[in-house]
C-alpha cells in the first residue's frame, strides 16, 4: 500500500502548530539551526577577517592574553570590549586559532533560533512563532553570521535575551525582571554600542503604554534596569574614564558619524579615494587636525569636528538637500553594503520578507500585547539611529529576527484568509477572529 506522504505532512504541521509540543519545538529548530550552521562551517572554514575583526577583536584579545587590557591606553577603543573577552576566553581553553569561536558561535546562534521562538510566542501568535523560528533556521544572511569573526553572533543573542528578559518585565512587572533586563542589555551595549541610548526609549514606551507619568512604580522599576546595566557597562566607563581622561560608556562612535555623513564616504572604496582629501581640506582651511600619534579621545574629537563640519556645511549650502540624503541612507539601509557588491541579491533575498513584514505589520494595528508593541520599538530605534549615523544591511541584521517574526505574523495573516480559519487557537486569543 502506497504511503499517504501528503496527509503525513499535514499531520506534521498539525503536531508542529500543537502548543503544547513547544518545547519539543524548541528543541527541534535548535538542534536544525546547530546542524545547517555547522555544515556552512565545514564548508566555509576559512571565511576572510575584515578590519574590525583584525584590528578591534583579534588584535583585543591579544592583548588581554598579554595582560595589556584595563591599564593599556592603546586598547582598541573601536567596539566595546565584550566581543574580544568572548574570544579570549575561549581561546584561553581551546588555543589561539579561530575555529574554536568560530563553534562557539554557531552554538550561540542556533541558541538564538529557541530564544526568537520563545520571543514570538508571547509577542504573536504560536503559529507566528513556529514558522519564524524555522524561517530564521535556514535565513542564508542568519547562517553565515556566525561562520565570520565579528560582533555579530554574540550582538544578536544578548540582544535577544534582553528582549525576552524585557517581555517578561512587562508581564510580571517585578524589579527582579527589569534588574535582569538591565544586566542583558548592558552586555549587548558592551558587544557593540549601539543600545547605549535606548533605556531612555524603553521606559519612555512603558510610560506611554501603562498610561501613567513619573510614578514611584515606575522609578523603581527604571533604577532596577538601570543599576542591572551599570554593574555590566560602570566598570568598563570607569576604566575609560581612569585610563584615557574621557567619558566613553562603550567604544568611540565618531569614525562611523563621520563615514555616514557623506555620501562619497558610503562605500569603501569611495573613503579610500576621498577621505584623505577631505582631511587635507580640514586641515588648510578649517584648522582642524590630529596629531600623529593621536590618543583614543583625540581620535574621537577630531573625527566629531570633522562629521559637524560635513553637516555644517550642507546646512549651509545646501539645506533642503538632507531630505534625499536621509532618504537614500533609509532605502540603504534595507540591501545596502560597504563593498557595494551583492546589493541586488541582499535585496531580492529580503523583499518576500519586508513585503510579508508589511502585511504583518498591517495585523500589528489589532494587537494588545506589549510585546508586540516594544518589538515595534526596537526596531523603529535601530532604524532610526543607523539612519542618522551609518546605514548599511549589516547593522539591520541583529534585529532581522524581529523582521522575520513580523513576516511570519503576516503569512500566517495570509494563510489565514486562503483557508477560512485561524491556523492555531492562541491567535484568535491574541487579535480576535481572523
Amino acid at each position: 500500500m502506497p504511503i499517504d506522504w501528503r496527509s503525513r505532512a499535514g499531520a506534521g504541521v498539525e503536531w508542529l502548530l500543537d502548543e503544547r509540543h513547544a518545547r519539543q519545538v524548541a528543541w527541534i529548530v535548535f538542534a536544525l539551526a546547530l546542524v545547517v550552521r555547522l555544515t556552512a562551517l565545514a564548508v566555509f572554514p576559512n571565511t576572510p577577517l575584515s578590519v574590525n575583526a583584525r584590528n578591534s577583536i583579534i588584535a583585543g584579545a591579544s592583548l588581554i592574553h598579554q595582560g595589556q587590557f584595563l591599564a593599556n591606553p592603546d586598547y582598541p577603543m573601536l567596539i566595546p570590549p565584550l566581543p574580544a573577552l568572548f574570544m579570549a576566553g575561549i581561546q584561553s581553553i581551546f588555543g589561539d586559532g579561530l575555529m574554536a569561536v568560530k563553534i562557539i558561535q554557531v552554538i550561540l546562534d542556533a541558541m538564538l533560533v529557541a530564544v526568537i521562538f520563545a520571543i514570538g510566542r508571547a509577542a504573536f501568535s504560536y503559529a507566528a512563532a513556529v514558522l519564524a523560528a524555522f524561517a530564521l533556521t535556514v535565513y542564508p544572511v542568519a547562517i553565515t553570521v556566525p561562520i565570520y569573526i565579528g560582533t555579530e553572533a554574540l550582538f544578536t543573542l544578548m540582544l535577544a535575551l534582553f528582549v525576552l528578559h524585557a517581555v517578561k518585565a512587562l508581564e510580571h512587572q517585578t524589579l527582579g525582571w527589569f534588574f535582569a533586563a538591565g544586566l542583558f542589555l548592558g552586555l549587548t551595549t558592551l558587544t557593540r554600542g549601539t543600545t547605549q541610548f535606548f533605556p531612555l526609549f524603553f521606559f519612555a514606551f512603558i510610560a506611554w503604554r501603562q498610561r501613567r507619568s513619573l510614578s514611584v512604580r515606575l522609578v523603581g522599576q527604571a533604577a532596577c534596569f538601570l543599576v542591572g546595566m551599570a554593574v555590566v557597562v560602570g566598570p568598563w566607563t570607569a576604566r575609560n574614564l581612569i585610563v584615557l581622561d574621557a567619558f566613553i560608556p562603550a567604544s568611540i562612535s565618531g569614525q562611523p558619524l563621520l563615514h555616514g555623513s557623506r555620501e562619497d564616504f558610503w562605500l569603501i572604496r569611495d573613503r579610500d579615494r576621498n577621505l584623505s582629501g577631505y582631511y587635507e581640506y580640514l586641515r588648510t582651511q578649517k584648522g582642524i587636525t590630529v596629531s600623529e600619534n593621536p590618543t583614543w579621545p583625540e581620535k574621537e574629537r577630531f573625527y566629531r569636528q570633522a562629521t559637524i563640519e560635513v553637516y555644517r556645511e550642507r546646512w549651509q549650502k545646501a539645506p533642503l538637500s538632507f531630505f534625499p540624503y536621509y532618504a537614500k541612507k533609509f532605502a540603504r539601509l534595507w540591501y545596502g553594503t560597504e563593498s557595494g557588491r551583492n546589493e541586488w541579491l541582499m535585496l531580492t533575498l529580503n523583499l518576500p520578507l519586508y513585503l510579508f513584514g508589511l502585511l504583518g505589520l498591517w495585523r500589528f494595528r489589532q494587537t494588545h500585547t506589549d510585546a508586540a508593541a516594544l518589538l515595534g520599538v526596537l526596531l523603529a530605534y535601530f532604524i532610526a539611529i543607523h539612519v542618522a549615523v551609518f546605514a548599511y544591511f549589516r547593522y539591520l541584521v541583529p534585529v532581522m529576527p524581529y523582521v522575520l517574526l513580523l513576516a511570519a505574523d503576516g503569512a500566517v495573516l495570509a494563510l489565514e484568509r486562503v483557508r477560512g480559519r485561524v491556523l492555531t487557537p492562541s491567535i484568535a486569543q491574541t487579535y480576535g477572529s481572523a
